[in-house]
């Protein structure tokens, strides 16, 4: 049978409209293969398939070392071996629910060298075609318990959701945060220096796109919010930072300034143009 005859041989709902209300039998074989091809062998079953509707696994997670990334880094293609939340969390949720594939969604997402203490962050795994979905609340629990020996990251809350939660994650992104901050200064701090950042409240600043983040963010300028500060002194050159912000905003490049990149920045506040930022940990996704 030719290409075309092929073609018109596909039964459809138009081809069947287009029949019933053929005038004559030249139109009828114009819209299908006249007489019908007879077949010559019997219809055969060569394979059956099928998959389980994604299952979908929530929580919260706590990240206490500085040298493990939130997702799997690559380098020209090449996945690092590198640890991750992703990869920690997912190791004994692909064995003990056997997917196909996994996705993973968190609301926002802290620098390798942050902590994420407090509560956690909320996250969200989508289980594509999991072999293993039988008592699911109970193997949620076995993963948390399992994580519980590891030292760089622990989960909380976790069980099963559903797709409806995924935007519900996404969303998180835009709640406010709250950080703590190691300030360091050669030159010395004193209570004075920290006397302006106590009293300051809804600081407006203007942040370009941070120089360390240019090669994956678009150039841009963005308004950002910090509305409370507090400060205490450790020592004269060292003071804790603990502030509220709103979501998106560039810690690290508040403290340091970014080489006028953010505007106002804390070198400009306290006056010291030597301000940097030793450590920071998120204490709080609202």
């Amino acid at each position: 049978m030719t290409a075309q005859k092929r073609e018109k041989s596909k039964v459809s709902f138009a081809i069947v409209d287009h029949i019933l209300i053929c005038e004559n039998l030249d139109k009828f074989r114009d819209l299908n293969a006249f007489p019908l091809t007879r077949l010559d062998s019997n219809c055969e079953l060569t394979k059956i398939s099928y998959s389980n509707a994604p299952l979908y696994l929530a929580g919260r997670y706590n990240k206490y070392s500085r040298s493990v990334s939130q997702t799997p880094w690559s380098l020209e293609g090449e996945e690092l071996k590198l640890d991750s939340v992703e990869k920690i969390i997912s190791g004994p949720v692909t064995r003990l629910f056997s997917p196909s594939d996994i996705r993973f969604t968190a609301s926002g997402r802290e620098d390798i060298d942050v902590k994420m203490l407090g509560t956690g962050r909320p996250f969200l795994f989508e289980l594509l075609n999991p072999k293993k979905t039988s008592h699911s609340k109970d193997k949620c629990k076995l993963v948390q318990d399992e994580l519980k020996t590891n030292e760089s990251v622990n989960i909380s809350c976790f069980t099963t959701a559903a797709k409806s939660h995924i935007p519900l994650i996404k969303t998180g992104e835009a709640r406010n945060k709250t950080y703590r901050a190691l300030i360091y200064s050669k030159a010395g701090l004193t209570e004075e220096h920290l006397s302006v950042l106590n009293r300051a409240k809804d600081v407006q600043l203007q942040q370009k796109t941070p120089i360390r983040v240019l090669h994956r963010r678009s150039l841009a300028t963005r308004d950002k919010t910090v509305y409370t500060m507090t400060a205490e002194l450790r020592d004269g050159k060292l003071a804790d930072l603990h502030l509220t912000t709103q979501s998106g905003t560039y810690i690290k490049e508040f403290v340091h300034g970014d080489m006028g990149r953010t505007l106002p920045n804390l070198r400009q506040l306290m006056q010291l143009p030597d301000l940097d930022i030793i450590e920071l940990d998120v204490l709080d996704v609202a």
